[in-house]
C-alpha cells in the first residue's frame, strides 16, 4: 500500500529533479510559480499514482511472491528493487524514448525500483523467518 501511495509523489520528485538537473551547465531557475504548481501537484499525484501504482504494484508483488516460493534469489530486497527499476527500464525503452523525455524515463525507473523496495514490505518467507 505504501508503494502505490508514494508511487505518484516519488515520480513527480525525482523527474522535477532530473529536470532542474537537465539545466546545469546553466543557471538553474525555480520560479515561485513553478515551486507553487510543485506543492499544488504532489497530492494529485498521490491520487492519480496511488490508481496506477496499486494496480502495477499488486501485479509485481504477485510476480514476486510466485518468484520467490520458487526461487530464493527472488526473496531478498534487494532483487526486489532490481526487478522494479529493471521493469520500469524497460517499459521506458519501450515507451519512453522520445528526445527530451529523459527526467521523465529517470522518474519512472527511480520510482520502479524504489516501489520494488518497499513493496516487499515485512513479507518473509518461512525459510526466512
Amino acid at each position: 500500500m505504501r508503494a502505490a501511495l508514494l508511487a505518484g509523489p516519488l515520480f513527480v520528485c525525482t523527474a522535477a529533479l532530473a529536470s532542474l538537473y537537465g539545466q546545469v551547465p546553466h543557471p538553474v531557475t525555480v520560479s515561485g510559480s513553478n515551486l507553487g504548481g510543485f506543492i499544488v501537484l504532489l497530492p494529485i499525484s498521490m491520487f492519480v499514482g496511488g490508481i496506477i501504482g496499486g494496480f502495477i504494484s499488486v501485479v509485481g508483488a504477485s510476480a514476486m511472491v510466485f518468484l520467490g516460493n520458487h526461487l530464493a534469489i527472488a526473496r531478498p530486497r534487494a532483487c526486489w528493487a532490481i526487478v522494479g527499476g529493471a521493469t520500469a527500464a524497460i517499459f521506458c525503452g519501450l515507451y519512453v524514448c522520445d528526445a527530451g523525455s529523459e527526467p521523465i524515463a529517470f522518474g519512472l525507473i527511480v520510482t520502479g525500483a524504489a516501489c520494488g523496495w518497499m513493496a516487499k514490505g515485512s513479507m518473509f518467507w518461512t525459510s526466512e523467518a
